[in-house]
């Protein structure tokens, strides 16, 4: 049994596999058009048209509403955080005793991005019994991947706070472009849980995503607190909470540019401006193309030459760029005693955090499933089976013979000139030897979602 932490058959059907790059692409091309109509004098002017593709264009990037779109609501400015909690809904018996749980949660996958309703999951009211994420993932156009959660345990029976146990595998099951499918995938009793990752091999970094636990303090702060000190407790139950919230996205980070410019287009032309327009153009696609591609830093980001890895901050996620042109990989760590220089570039108008965890390094490999090539997945050709984690750089007090480890700290950029980044630099020396397929993972310990970059 291949998959055998799902409860029952996915089920799969069909879908309009549409995503936003083709749709923000549209929305460049109708520009294009007006501007270059605009220079004939004998060309049709079509203005409603160009004022509907560019508020479509904003739509898209603040999550509004979307008629006939899969992904509508899923902003691409990750702006949304403290929206982003699910509880998990208790089941009982005929008796009355609880017998499980269930949350649903629902994601898009497209190109290299991984998007999810769902951040935090709160698990506290099925402490002793089994339960069920019932999971609905829609693959929109490049979107193909494994579905291939990685859930990490913790042993609540060590103190307070738990103590690094156990991660693995839950499935890996082959998903097509155009479609949906609802996967159904049992957890260990909620007192364990740590978090969840969900990531897709074929593109990873960075298409990933993490669910955490909601009782996970960090400097006495819960992570659902993090995220409304930054955006607010509700950042899009109004206009005014939206934007106040977008604006604390930095004004450097791709998704941002691309917003700044719609906005800017909009009044450019309903004054019929084409000059501005053309150089609005220019900065959207520009930014809109940075976007595409997480393995390479932005525009205007410099890669630091004293440096292995750039990693720069922006959108509440993370982009990244080797010194030497890799894109995803490590090839240096073979054996433990070697180093890697990290400088972290932070774009945002908000602190972030940075941490590494070590899955696995030489220990506990066990490959627990059967091969899925025979239909279609990656299976256990990327598999690590079952790992035993442990933090190599995260906030953690101290516990049993492990020191106490801070935050460490990423400092905002300057709102007054988006330009001057904060930054902190990091050497790690690794004392033990990589993992087979991963060999170390970076994150956002305080606003995690999406903000990761790992390398194998």
């Amino acid at each position: 049994m291949p998959y055998n932490l799902l409860d029952g058959d996915p089920l799969v059907s069909s879908i309009n596999s549409a995503s936003p790059r083709d749709d923000l692409a549209r929305v460049w091309e109708s520009i294009e058009k007006y501007v270059s109509a605009g220079r004939d004098p004998e060309a049709p002017v079509n203005e409603p048209v160009v004022l509907y593709e560019i508020q479509r264009g904003i739509d898209i990037l603040e999550g509004n509403p979307i008629v006939g779109r899969v992904y509508s609501g899923f902003p691409v400015l990750h702006y949304d955080g403290p929206d982003k909690l699910k509880q998990v809904r208790p089941i009982h018996d005929e008796k009355g005793a609880l017998v499980g749980g269930e949350v649903h949660v629902h994601q898009v996958w497209y190109d290299s991005h991984l998007e999810s309703d769902t951040a935090i999951l709160d698990r506290s009211l099925v402490p002793n019994v089994p339960w069920t994420i019932v999971y609905t993932v829609d693959v929109l156009n490049r979107g193909e991947d494994d579905f291939s959660p990685f859930v990490m345990y913790s042993d609540p029976t060590a103190g307070t706070p738990p103590s690094p146990l156990a991660a693995m595998d839950q499935t890996f099951f082959p998903m097509r472009d155009g479609t949906r499918t609802v996967f159904r995938v049992k957890m260990a009793p909620g007192e364990y849980y740590h978090l969840v990752y969900n990531w897709g091999w074929r593109m990873h970094p960075p298409r990933a995503q993490v669910m955490e636990d909601a009782a996970t303090k960090i400097n006495g702060l819960s992570l659902l607190q993090w995220e409304i000190n930054v955006f607010g407790p509700s950042p899009r139950s109004s206009e005014a909470a939206k934007r106040t919230a977008i604006g604390q996205i930095g004004d450097r980070a791709p998704e941002k540019r691309m917003w700044n410019a719609l906005y800017q287009a909009l009044e450019a032309a309903r004054k019929d401006d084409i000059p501005a327009l053309t150089v609005l153009l220019q900065e959207g696609r520009s930014a809109f193309f940075d976007w595409t591609d997480r393995t390479q830093l932005p525009s205007g980001v410099e890669v630091d030459q004293s440096s292995d890895l750039t990693l720069f901050y922006a959108n509440n996620t993370i982009y990244g760029e080797w010194r030497d042109g890799n894109l995803r990989i490590f090839p240096r760590w073979q054996t433990r005693g070697v180093s890697v220089k990290v400088t972290l570039v932070n774009g945002d108008f908000f602190d972030h955090g940075y941490a590494v965890v070590d899955f696995g390094g030489a220990r506990g490999w066990e490959n627990q499933f059967k091969s899925s090539v025979k239909v279609g997945g990656s299976g256990c050709w990327f598999t690590f089976g079952r790992v035993y984690w442990y933090p190599v750089a995260a906030p953690m007090p101290a516990m049993g013979t492990m020191p106490a480890l801070p935050l460490i700290t990423v400092p905002a950029a300057d709102p007054r000139n988006p330009t001057r980044f904060g930054k902190h630099n990091v050497e790690i020396t690794f004392n033990f030897d990589p993992s087979r397929r991963l060999r170390f993972y970076q994150f956002d310990p305080v606003h995690h979602d999406e903000a990761i970059f790992s390398v194998h």
